[in-house]
C-alpha cells in the first residue's frame, strides 16, 4: 500500500497538479471580532490539534493526519494519504481518493470547551478533482460536507451529528460557506467530521483534499441552521453501521469468549490465571471472575447446559465450571494441547491442536465419548445444528458429527485455515486463513466454495450475527475489527479494537446484538453494537480488578515452541512439529542456558486507556509526536544507531549478523552489509566514520566502514557482548556475562581497557568522555573513556535495563524491568531526583533534547510511551510494530525523529517528533 500511494503522489507531481495546488494564495480570514492570526490553523489558540493535517499515522488504508481519525459513513473505504502537492497553507492536506465511489472522511474530537458557548469552525481548503490518467480536472460529482457532534460522539451516523450542507461545486474550493459552522457546545468536547462523497466511479479517480481547519470560541455568534433543500451523496437506508459502544477491562491476556444468551451473560477464558471473567450484557460491566484448579493455561471456551467449558492448553483437559455459581466441577482428559471449542445439543466439539483430533464430549455426562482424526493442527471451532466444522491449519475444514465421526472434510480452502463461524439460518459457513488472507463462504449443504474475498491483513477469529447479517473478522496484526456483509462480503466498516498482541486474535462471539472481542494484549474486551435500538453508551473507565493480573512472562506458552518461522508477519508456512502452537510468540535463536536480557520475566499490568488528543501535557509548541512510516529492514532487527554526518540509520540485523542501512532523508532501506561474523548482531553504534556491531555469540565486536560497509576488524570482547555505545573516539562495549565493560578506540579498533561494573550489563548511553552502563544486577556504572569506573549508582535495584542521557541538564533516565520504573537520576550529586511506575515493562530509552521528550518502549503492549522529559507525564501511546519476546532494545533519536527496532515485525518505526519541514 505505501508504495501504491508513493507511486500515486509520484505521477500527480508529473502530471502537473501543482498548477491548481501550491499556486493558490493563501487567503486571509474574514475579519471578526474573535479572528484568529493568519493562517489561522497554526494559530495557538485554534480549537484543533494539528489544523494544518500534517503528518501523520498509519490505518489499513493509508496515512491520516496527526490528531485525526478516519472513518467510512457507507459502503466502500477510500484510500487516505497526507499530501503536500495540494495545499494551502504552509503544512501538508490530507487526501482522500479512490476508483470507486466512496462516503468517507476524518474526524476529530476537540477538547477544552464550555458547554453552553457558541463555537465556529470552518474547513478553509477543500478541493475535489477527479483525475484522468493524470491531470487534476475539477467536478461537481465529488461533493464536501462538515459535521458536528456536540455531545462528543464519535459516530458519524449518530442522530446527535449536525450536518451543514453538501457542496458539489467542484470549481472553488477555498473559504467555502458551505464548509463553515457555529454550534453550541453541550459538554467539554465535540466531535468534528470531515466528509468528502464521491458518487461517479465510471471512470478516472475520485480525490479530495482537506486542508486549514480553524475553530474557536464565539459566543457573538448565533448556531448555524443547516440549508434548506441540499441533497446528499448518501444512500436513503436507514440501515445503522457497527460502532464501538464499551471496552472492559478483565484480566490478563483475555483468550476465547462464550455466551449464555438467556442470562445474557459473556464469559472470557484468562489464559494466566486459568480463569473465567463474566460480563453482564444489559450493562457491559465484570461482574464476577470464576477460578478453575488453575493448572494449564485457558484457551478455548464454550457454554452448554449450564455449565462453561474450557481448554487448558498445556494440561491435555477441559475444565468445566457451574455457570450459575462460578463453582469449578473437574476436568475431562482430551487431546494434546487442546485449543478451540465450541457446543450445541448436549455435545462439546475440541480441537486438539498438537495430536491432530477433536474429541467429543457429552455435556450430560461429562465424558469424552469419541476422538476423531482431522488433520495436522486443528485450531477454532463452530456448530451448526448436529455438527461441528474445525479450522485445520494444515488444510481445510473438517466436519465432526455428534458420534466423533468425520461426515466431510472441505480442502479446497488449502492450508491456513483458522476462524470459522456458521450461520444455520442461511446454511453458510466462513473460513479464515492466515496463509491466504482469505476469507471462505461454504455452502452447508454442498461443503462448495460459493464466495471468497481476500483482505489486506491477516483474519483471525470471525463470527456472525444472523439478526444483521454481518460477518466480523479480527485482523489482529492492525488492532482492528471488519464488519462483512455475509451475504455479499461487501465491506461495512473498520472499527479500532485493542490490542490482540502475538497471542490475540481468536475470542470473538454476539449475543444480544453485541459483538464481544478479546483483547489479549490490552487485557480488555470491546464491545460493538450491531443494532439501529442499541443506544451508544460511553466507555466506562477501565478498572482493575481484584484479582492479582500477568500479562506476558517470557511467552504466552510456557511450553512447546511456537508455530510461526520468524518473519514480519503473523502468517507463515506451517512447521510440521506435533508441538507447535498458533498464537504463541516466535521464536529467535535459543539464548545459552545463562541468564539473557531479552527474556522477559517482569509482572506487567494491563495498559491503561489512551488519552485524548488534548495536547494539554505537550512541553514543547511544536508538533506532537506522530508514527510517520515504517521501514521493512530484514528478519529480528535488534540495535540501531544513527549517523547525523552521513545521514543514515544503521540496524544491526540477529539472524544474519548484518547491517540493515536506512537512507534518514527518503526512510528507504538502501543496503544490508555483512558483519564477516557469524556472532549474530545485537548492539549497534558509530563514530569516527564506523560501524561497531556487538556480535553476540562469538564475544566480539564487528567494525565497518560508515561509507562503504566495507568490513574493517574484528575485535575480542567479553563473554556475550550486548549493548554498545559511542562517542568522541570512543566505545563501550556491556559484556553481559562477563560482567564488565569493554572500551575500544575507534581510530585504531583496538581494546583499550575492561572494567568489572557487576552482574549483567545491558544497554549504554554516552555523552562526549563518559558511558552510562545499566546493568541487571543492581544499577547504573559511569565509565570514562580510558576504562575507569567514574560512579557506581547502585540504589537503583536489580532490574535496571536500559538507559538515556539528557547532558545539558545533567539528567540520567534508567529502566527498570523488575518494577516497571522510569527513575530520573542527578548526574551531579548522583541520587533519583523522581520515578514513575509505568503500566508495562519498559525496555530501551531515547532522549530527544530538542523537544525535551522521553521515548519509552513497551514492548509487551508493541508501543512508545512519549513523556515529557522534566516532568514525567505522558504526552502520547504510539503503537509501533511487534516486538516479540526478543525486542525491545532498539531506538535512536536523530534530526527530530525517532526510529525504533521491531524485533518481531523485521520492520523500523519511523517517528516524527518535531514539525515537518
Amino acid at each position: 500500500m505505501q508504495n501504491a500511494i508513493a507511486r500515486r503522489i509520484l505521477l500527480m507531481g508529473l502530471a502537473g497538479v501543482f498548477s491548481i495546488g501550491l499556486a493558490l494564495p493563501i487567503f486571509p480570514d474574514p475579519p471578526h471580532a474573535f479572528a484568529l492570526s493568519n493562517p489561522c490553523a497554526l494559530d495557538p489558540n485554534n480549537i484543533f490539534a494539528n489544523g494544518t493535517l500534517a503528518p501523520g499515522h498509519s490505518t489499513p488504508y493509508g496515512l491520516v493526519a496527526d490528531g485525526w481519525e478516519s472513518f467510512v459513513f457507507t459502503g466502500m473505504p477510500p484510500q487516505f494519504n497526507v499530501v503536500d502537492n495540494e495545499k494551502i497553507d504552509p503544512h501538508w492536506s490530507q487526501q482522500v481518493f479512490s476508483a470507486n465511489t466512496f462516503d468517507a472522511g476524518i474526524q476529530q474530537t476537540v477538547w477544552n470547551l464550555q458547554p453552553g458557548v457558541n463555537y465556529w469552525y470552518r474547513l478553509g481548503y477543500s478541493l475535489a478533482a477527479k483525475s484522468y490518467n493524470g491531470p487534476n480536472v475539477r467536478v461537481n460529482t465529488i461533493g464536501r460536507k462538515i459535521g458536528v457532534d456536540p455531545t462528543g460522539g464519535n459516530d458519524p451516523q449518530s442522530p446527535n451529528v449536525i450536518w451543514g450542507p453538501d457542496l458539489f461545486d467542484g470549481n472553488v474550493a477555498v473559504n467555502r460557506p458551505e464548509m463553515t459552522m457555529v454550534f453550541t457546545a453541550r459538554s467539554d468536547h465535540a466531535t468534528i467530521f470531515l466528509r468528502a462523497m464521491a458518487t461517479d466511479g465510471s471512470s478516472g479517480e475520485n480525490r479530495v483534499w482537506f486542508d486549514a481547519v480553524c475553530g474557536e470560541a464565539r459566543p457573538d455568534l448565533p448556531p448555524s441552521t443547516p440549508l434548506a433543500g441540499t441533497t446528499t451523496a448518501t444512500p436513503t437506508t436507514t440501515t445503522c453501521l457497527p460502532t464501538i459502544r464499551a471496552t472492559i477491562s478483565v484480566g490478563a491476556h483475555p483468550k476465547a469468549i462464550t455466551i449464555d444468551p438467556a442470562t445474557h451473560r459473556v464469559f472470557v477464558g484468562l489464559f494466566d490465571s486459568s480463569a473465567v471473567a463474566v460480563i453482564d450484557t444489559t450493562t457491559n460491566q465484570r461482574t464476577a471472575g470464576w477460578l478453575t484448579d488453575g493448572l494449564g493455561n485457558a484457551n478455548g471456551l464454550t457454554f452448554a447446559n449450564g455449565r462453561v467449558y474450557m481448554t487448558k492448553r498445556n494440561n491435555a483437559n477441559v475444565s468445566l465450571i457451574d455457570a450459575s455459581t462460578g463453582n469449578f466441577l473437574g476436568n475431562v482428559n482430551v487431546g494434546n494441547l487442546p485449543f478451540g471449542a465450541s457446543a450445541a445439543n448436549n455435545r462439546v466439539w475440541i480441537a486438539n491442536f498438537a495430536d491432530g483430533t477433536v474429541s467429543v464430549i457429552d455435556t450430560i455426562s461429562s465424558q469424552t465419548i469419541a476422538k476423531t482424526m482431522v488433520g495436522q493442527y486443528p485450531a477454532l471451532v463452530a456448530t451448526m445444528n448436529d455438527q461441528a466444522y474445525v479450522s485445520v491449519m494444515a488444510g481445510g475444514v473438517a466436519i465432526v458429527g455428534a458420534d466423533g465421526s468425520l461426515r466431510g472434510k472441505i480442502t479446497a480452502l488449502g492450508t491456513g485455515m483458522f476462524g470459522i463461524a456458521t450461520n444455520s439460518a442461511t446454511r453458510r459457513v466462513y473460513a479464515a486463513s492466515r496463509d491466504k488472507n482469505t476469507i471462505s463462504v461454504i455452502d452447508a449443504d454442498t461443503n462448495a466454495v460459493v464466495q471468497s474475498v481476500t483482505e489486506p491483513f491477516t483474519p483471525y477469529a470471525v463470527a456472525v450475527n444472523p439478526n444483521t447479517n454481518h460477518l466480523f473478522e479480527i485482523l489482529a496484526d492492525v488492532n482492528r475489527a471488519r464488519v462483512r456483509d455475509a451475504t455479499t462480503l461487501a465491506l461495512i466498516a473498520d472499527l479500532p479494537i485493542g490490542i490482540q498482541g502475538e497471542g490475540g486474535g481468536d475470542g470473538i462471539a454476539v449475543v444480544d446484538n453485541q459483538v464481544y472481542v478479546s483483547n489479549n494484549g490490552a487485557g480488555t474486551v470491546s464491545v460493538i453494537s450491531d443494532s439501529c435500538d442499541v443506544t451508544p453508551m460511553p466507555t466506562p473507565t477501565a478498572t482493575r480488578t481484584a484479582t492479582p493480573v500477568v500479562i506476558n512472562t517470557a511467552t504466552s506458552t510456557p511450553t512447546a515452541p511456537p508455530i510461526f518461522t520468524p518473519t514480519p508477519t503473523r502468517t507463515a508456512t506451517i512447521t510440521p512439529s506435533a508441538t507447535l502452537i498458533p498464537p504463541t510468540r516466535t521464536a529467535t535463536v535459543t539464548p545459552p542456558a545463562t541468564v539473557i536480557p531479552p527474556t522477559r520475566t517482569a509482572t506487567t499490568t494491563p495498559p491503561i486507556t489512551l488519552i485524548p488528543p488534548t495536547r494539554t501535557n505537550t512541553p514543547f509548541a511544536g508538533c506532537a509526536p506522530s508514527v510517520i512510516n515504517q521501514i521493512s529492514v530484514g528478519t529480528h532487527p535488534k540495535g540501531i544507531a544513527g549517523d547525523p554526518i552521513a545521514k543514515r540509520i544503521f540496524v544491526g540485523l540477529f539472524d544474519s549478523s548484518s547491517i540493515a542501512v536506512i537512507a534518514a532523508d527518503t526512510n528507504q532501506k538502501i543496503a544490508t552489509w555483512s558483519t564477516n561474523n557469524t556472532g549474530h548482531t545485537n548492539g549497534v553504534a558509530v563514530t569516527n566514520g564506523r560501524v561497531f556491531a556487538t556480535m553476540r555469540d562469538s564475544a566480539s565486536v564487528s567494525i565497518l566502514d560508515a561509507s562503504s560497509g566495507a568490513w574493517i576488524a574484528n575485535r575480542a570482547v567479553g563473554a556475550l557482548p550486548y549493548g554498545v555505545g559511542a562517542a568522541n573516539g570512543r566505545v563501550w562495549v556491556a559484556n553481559f556475562l562477563s560482567r564488565s565493560v569493554s572500551v575500544i578506540d575507534a581510530a585504531t579498533t583496538n581494546v583499550l581497557a575492561t572494567a568489572q561494573i557487576g552482574d549483567y550489563p545491558a544497554l549504554v548511553a554516552t555523552t562526549n568522555d563518559v558511558a552510562f552502563v545499566a546493568y541487571g544486577g543492581g544499577g547504573v556504572a559511569s565509565v570514562a573513556r580510558n576504562g575507569a569506573i567514574v560512579k557506581n549508582l547502585v540504589a537503583l535495584g536489580p532490574g535496571s535495563y536500559a538507559v538515556a542521557v539528557d547532558v545539558a541538564n545533567n539528567r540520567l533516565f534508567v529502566s527498570n524491568r523488575d518494577s516497571n520504573q522510569i527513575s530520573v537520576v542527578d548526574t551531579i550529586k548522583s541520587v533519583v531526583i523522581q520515578r514513575v511506575t509505568l503500566p508495562a515493562t519498559p525496555y530501551a530509552l531515547a532522549f530527544n533534547p530538542d523537544t525535551n521528550r522521553l521515548f519509552i518502549i513497551l514492548p509487551d503492549l508493541a508501543q512508545v510511551d512519549v513523556r515529557d522529559a522534566a516532568t514525567l507525564s505522558r504526552i502520547a501511546l504510539l503503537s509501533v510494530g511487534p516486538q516479540g519476546d526478543n525486542g525491545g532494545d532498539g531506538i535512536t533519536v536523530m534530526s527530530g525523529r525517532v526510529y525504533i527496532a521491531n524485533n518481531a515485525a523485521g520492520t523500523v518505526t519511523v517517528i516524527q517528533d518535531n514539525c515537518p519541514r
